[in-house]
């Protein structure tokens, strides 16, 4: 089923922090991934990733880091992973498939696979659970 891969959770805690605790500034990577005791290299690929996609804004120098573009209730969690993971599926057939006639799964799965991108665009990033900067946040 449905699996979340480490670079989106990442992205998913990353966009919720910036959120919470940047204000009208720009945070490092490095604070971030501090915050929750994850790999800052894999945390800048996937808010490399997340620049690109234009759901955080990325800037270079002494006052750089990632902040966001707009706000967090306007970011959803399917934006978020869709941008770090590309498509989200969980069943797909090729067209011309021997085997479709066979497959009564398809619908079922397409189904259940509508259902969590419905609830991925609902959930955004103003919803996720805050925490106070000196409690101990949880990683993935």
């Amino acid at each position: 089923m449905f699996r979340l891969t480490k670079k989106a959770g990442y992205g998913l805690m990353a966009l919720k922090y910036i959120a919470t605790y940047a204000g009208d500034g720009a945070l490092r990577a490095r604070e971030i991934a501090e915050a929750y005791s994850i790999s800052p290299q894999l945390l800048t690929k996937s808010l490399q990733r997340l620049a690109k996609a234009g759901i955080v804004r990325s800037r270079a120098g002494i006052k750089g880091g990632y902040s966001l573009p707009r706000p967090p209730r306007q970011i959803s969690a399917f934006d978020i992973v869709r941008a770090i993971d590309g498509p989200l599926f969980l069943a797909s057939c090729e067209k011309g498939c021997e085997m479709t006639k066979r497959r009564t799964i398809k619908r079922p799965l397409a189904r259940v696979n509508g259902s969590i991108l419905d609830l991925l665009r609902r959930i955004s990033v103003a919803v996720f659970p805050s925490r106070h900067k000196n409690q101990e946040l949880e990683s993935c």
